[in-house]
C-alpha cells in the first residue's frame, strides 16, 4: 500500500508506569518486514553486591544472511559479534566471521 503499517504491544511495570516488555511488526512500503522485540525484565543488577550484569543480545536477519552480537554488559570482552553469510548451494553457505 501507500503507507507502511505497524502493530506493537508493551507491558508496563505496575509500580512504575514504565514499557518493560514490547513486540512490534513494521512493513514498509516497499515490503520489507521488521520484527523488533525487548524487555527490560532481564536477571541481573548493578546495584547488587557484588554487581550482576545482564546479558545483552541483538540479532539482525536479512535476505543476505544475520549479524548477531551477545555479550554481559558488566564484561566487554565478553561481547562476540558474528556474521553468518547466506550463499544457498555454495561452501560459503552459512558460514561464520568473527569481526571483533
Amino acid at each position: 500500500g501507500k503507507h507502511g503499517e505497524v502493530y506493537c504491544t508493551m507491558t508496563h511495570a505496575p509500580n512504575t508506569g514504565a514499557d518493560i516488555a514490547l513486540a512490534a511488526v513494521i512493513t514498509c512500503r516497499d515490503g520489507v518486514v521488521f520484527s523488533l522485540t525487548g524487555t527490560a525484565l532481564l536477571p541481573g543488577s548493578e546495584y547488587a553486591d557484588p554487581p550482576v550484569g545482564k546479558h545483552i543480545r541483538v540479532e539482525v536477519f536479512g535476505d543476505d544472511g544475520c549479524l548477531m552480537y551477545g555479550g554481559n554488559d558488566r564484561i566487554p570482552e565478553s561481547g562476540r559479534l558474528e556474521v553468518r553469510k547466506t550463499a544457498s548451494g555454495t561452501p560459503e553457505d552459512g558460514q561464520s566471521e568473527y569481526p571483533c
